[in-house]
This record gives C-alpha cells, sequence and structure tokens, in this order.
C-alpha cells in the first residue's frame, strides 16, 4: 500500500467514490439522450456530488495547514512552497499529460481543441467566464487549484499583520465576504449564462472549497457533537440542499441564483461530510473504495473527453444499444483511469514522496 493509503480516512474514501461515480453517470447520458433524456434530472444529484469535492477539498486542505500552523504556532514561505509542492505532484503533472494527448488527438481530428488557449497551462481557463469546449469539466480544477494557491498565501498576510485574532478566522470571514461582494457585482452587472458566468466560474466560486475549512474548524473544536448528531446533519443537508436547488430550478429570483445559491449550499452540503468522516465498512470493502478513491483524479481527468469520442463515434440506434454502451463506457473509464493512476500519476507520487 502507498504511503498516501496509510494515513487514509476510508469514510471520505466511500464520500468521494460515490461522487465520482454519479458525476460519471452524469457526463455518460449524452450517449442515452436520444432515448433516456430524463435521465437528465439526476443532475439534481450530481450538482452535490460536485460540491461536495469542493467542501472535501477545502476540509482536507484547511486541515493540513491548520496541523503545520499548530505545530510552531507560525506559517513560513518554505512550508507554503513545500505544500505546493506535495500538490503540484499530485494535480499538475496529470492535468498537463492529458491536455497534450487531447491536443495530439485533435491533431487527427479525433478531439475538439480549437479553443485551447494559454489559459490552460495556468489554471485561468474560466477566471470570469467558462465558455470553451476544450476539456470543459476541468473548471472545477481550477477554482480547487487558486484555492490551493492562495489560501495559504492569504494566511500568510494575515499573520505578517500581527493581530491578536484567530488568522484562520478572520481569514474564513474576509474570504467569503470578497466571494460574496463578488457576486453582488457580477449580478448587478448582469448575468446572461448562469452556467458559464457564476456556476463554473473561478471568482463567482472562489468560496467553494472555504466552507469545508469551516467544516473542519467546527469538528476540530466540537467533535463529540458532530459525532453523535452525524445522521442527523446527513438528513438536515440532504433536505436544505434539496430545498436550495429546487428554488434555483424554478428561477424565482435571479439574485437567489446569481448571489445567494452559491454563499449557502456548500455550507448546507457539507453538513453530509460529518456522516462520513465516522463511516466504516468491512476492511476488504473498505480497500475497494480506497483504491478506486486514489484513482479518482485520474479517472476524473480521463472520463469526460473519453465519453465526448466515444459519442463522436458511436451512435446506438436502439434504447437497449444506449444502456449498453454507458454500462461499457463507464467500465472501461474506470479501467483507462485507473491505469493512468497506477502507471503514471502513483508513480509520480511516490517520486514525490521520496523526495519529501
Amino acid at each position: 500500500m502507498s504511503n498516501s493509503a496509510l494515513h487514509r480516512n476510508p469514510g471520505l474514501d466511500v464520500l468521494r467514490s460515490l461522487c465520482l461515480f454519479l458525476v460519471v453517470l452524469q457526463h455518460s447520458f449524452l450517449l442515452t439522450d436520444a432515448f433516456f433524456p430524463q435521465f437528465r434530472m439526476l443532475w439534481f444529484v450530481s450538482h452535490a456530488a460536485l460540491d461536495l469535492f469542493f467542501t472535501l477539498s477545502g476540509f482536507l486542505i484547511g486541515g493540513i495547514i491548520e496541523k503545520k500552523y499548530r505545530e510552531s504556532n507560525a506559517i513560513s514561505l518554505n512550508d507554503i512552497f513545500r505544500f505546493y509542492k506535495r500538490r503540484w505532484y499530485k494535480t499538475v503533472p496529470m492535468y498537463f499529460l492529458i491536455i497534450a494527448i487531447c491536443l495530439l488527438l485533435s491533431h487527427f481530428d479525433i478531439y475538439y481543441a480549437k479553443d485551447f488557449s494559454w489559459k490552460f497551462l495556468v489554471f485561468l481557463q474560466n477566471i470570469s467566464i467558462a465558455n470553451f469546449n476544450f476539456l470543459p469539466h476541468t473548471y472545477s480544477l481550477t477554482i480547487e487549484e487558486w484555492f490551493y494557491i492562495l489560501f495559504p498565501l492569504s494566511l500568510l498576510g494575515i499573520l505578517k499583520l500581527k493581530l491578536k485574532t484567530n488568522p484562520f478566522y478572520l481569514l474564513l470571514f474576509l474570504w467569503i465576504v470578497m466571494a460574496i461582494t463578488y457576486r453582488v457585482v457580477k449580478h448587478l452587472n448582469g448575468v446572461e449564462n448562469w452556467d458559464s458566468e457564476v456556476r463554473k466560474t473561478i471568482l463567482t466560486r472562489m468560496d467553494a472549497t472555504i466552507y469545508g475549512v469551516v467544516l473542519y474548524f467546527i469538528h476540530l473544536n466540537i467533535p463529540g457533537l458532530i459525532k453523535k448528531y452525524r445522521v442527523l446533519l446527513v438528513m438536515l443537508g440532504i433536505l436544505l440542499y434539496s430545498i436550495c436547488t429546487l428554488i434555483l430550478k424554478s428561477n424565482i429570483s435571479l439574485f437567489y441564483n446569481d448571489v445567494i445559491y452559491y454563499t449557502i449550499i456548500t455550507f448546507v452540503i457539507s453538513a453530509i461530510l460529518p456522516f462520513f468522516i465516522y463511516f466504516r465498512l468491512p476492511v476488504f470493502f473498505e480497500k475497494i473504495f480506497t483504491n478506486q478513491s486514489l484513482a479518482s483524479y485520474s479517472i476524473y481527468l480521463v472520463h469526460l473527453p473519453f465519453v465526448y469520442i466515444i459519442f463522436r463515434y458511436i451512435k446506438p440506434q436502439t434504447a437497449i444499444e444506449s444502456l449498453f454502451l454507458i454500462l461499457i463506457f463507464i467500465i472501461l473509464t474506470y479501467i483507462l483511469g485507473t491505469g493512468f493512476y497506477k502507471f503514471i500519476e502513483r508513480p509520480i507520487m511516490n517520486l514525490r514522496d521520496k523526495n519529501n
């Protein structure tokens, strides 16, 4: 077992695996739209899965940074650079490899790459609008990547002020206020396409991961209560998420859609995490979910270009064919992504661990 697998929370691996499957399943409905357009209603669930990914990232990364700060009551530039090094070993090589593969495939007219630009190389393709067809799912990666970059630097800046208040609490407050302020400004300037201008942009979703950090501190301070009421919290989280998203889909208020929804939804959905923090399965099943979770990044990167390529060359003629195709696609996606993890991502991660 790799070093990264030795210190994992098996319950969170289950959650990450479930979220990944829901996202892959939702995108694979491209293959069944002609016969089962009603499947798209599961957007309601897959949308929650992506928000859970954001919250989970904030919870884990916030914990890493807080624990480092707690060791010496300080954060240095060297600490931040070491953090960057570890994160970029994980995220950057596979990301660039998938870009290179898709560009190569586009040379043979197998994959669409006409709107590829330098912005993809610096994670800025969706800074203020996400209107691109080249690897469109990478918008979520850039939102997380800029959180990784800016959060520790912002903490260092607050520490330099030598204020008496808790630097993390101040940073969380300022981060959330800035995100809400930007969404208000965006709303006042007019939003033509909510999906590409609000849901998928870095600036409007800058707080997507921050509520996971908030949850980390809640869990740090009252772990007993969190554990005791975890079932109630997961039920409350699902209920509130459902209500908030139904309001969104009803288009009752553009201000709600543009500003309020993403101010509350990731905090609401974070209520689901405590249940999985303490969730346990028999060891055999935990190993299955842990292995899938370890490969989740590679699977996520490859799944959408893979489905686009399949859809371009294979058109099911019957409902049965479409269901069979979606099954084959999901199986092959997991095999392909796991292969990328085993032969490329994991060796790179092992190299990172040796160098540290």
